[in-house]
């Protein structure tokens, strides 16, 4: 039998590095999402206990994948397409032409199955939403509220 040369040593010794920080990185990983459910319990917690107009305070900053919002902040799973926006128009029209944010979401969530810890998700994005809309001329913020053109 031949002796390993010094390469076959290698390969061996990188492979069992590699094997052992896969090992780490499971472990990690498990870990991190016991933590991100354990925060998931503390945030329902404090939405109930704050409320919805003083939850989005505490929502944390997560980092922005490239493209999209990470799943937990986007809407597309209660509204479809356009549909969100022009729920928003159609509130802020019933209300008289002036409405709040939070007046605008709680219409818009009320014919949707929207659960108490997605409130401030649709808090957030109806704001993003409003201040697209202002640029674009549609809506105007004044005071606290939001007006129609």
């Amino acid at each position: 039998m031949e002796s390993p040369t010094p390469d076959d040593v290698a390969i061996a010794v990188l492979e069992s590095r590699r094997s052992t920080l896969l090992a780490q990185l499971a472990a990690v990983d498990r870990e991190r999402r016991r933590l991100r459910s354990a925060l998931r319990h503390v945030d329902g917690a404090l939405s109930q206990l704050l409320g919805h107009s003083q939850a989005q305070t505490w929502l944390p900053n997560l980092p922005r994948p490239v493209g999209k919002l990470p799943k937990r902040f986007r809407i597309d799973r209660w509204f479809k397409g356009p549909e969100f926006s022009r729920s928003l128009l159609d509130a802020l029209r019933k209300a008289g032409g002036t409405a709040t944010t939070g007046q605008l979401v709680k219409a818009v969530c009320e014919g949707k199955d929207v659960p108490s810890w997605g409130v401030p998700v649709v808090t957030r994005a109806a704001e993003r939403v409003l201040r697209r809309m202002e640029s674009k001329g549609v809506v105007k913020a004044g005071a606290g509220v939001w007006l129609t053109e």
